[in-house]
């Protein structure tokens, strides 16, 4: 349950998009629905569910991590390498 119109409002309109993009169809088609993920929402200043949600998934294993190096040795390097950079 939300409290927030708005919020309320693009999660209705996300839904419609969705069910228009499946409607009718065979099969569900994966690039369809990330089309709509990237879909801009005005609750989340215009950012897209899809970028926000990588976002906030960064900062939380950056978090873990940091806590985990932390645990271990008292320290955190001020950068982390990614499995991409190794």
């Amino acid at each position: 349950m939300t409290v927030s119109r708005s919020v309320l409002g693009s999660l209705n309109d996300l839904a419609l998009l969705s069910r228009f993009a499946i409607e009718g169809q065979s099969h569900i088609d994966l690039t369809s629905l990330i089309e709509i993920a990237d879909t801009p929402c005005s609750p989340i200043q215009y950012a897209s569910p899809r970028s926000m949600t990588l976002a906030l998934l960064r900062d939380r294993v950056r978090t873990s991590l940091e806590r985990r190096v932390r645990e271990a040795d008292g320290s955190f390097p001020t950068r982390v390498r990614t499995r991409a950079e190794d």
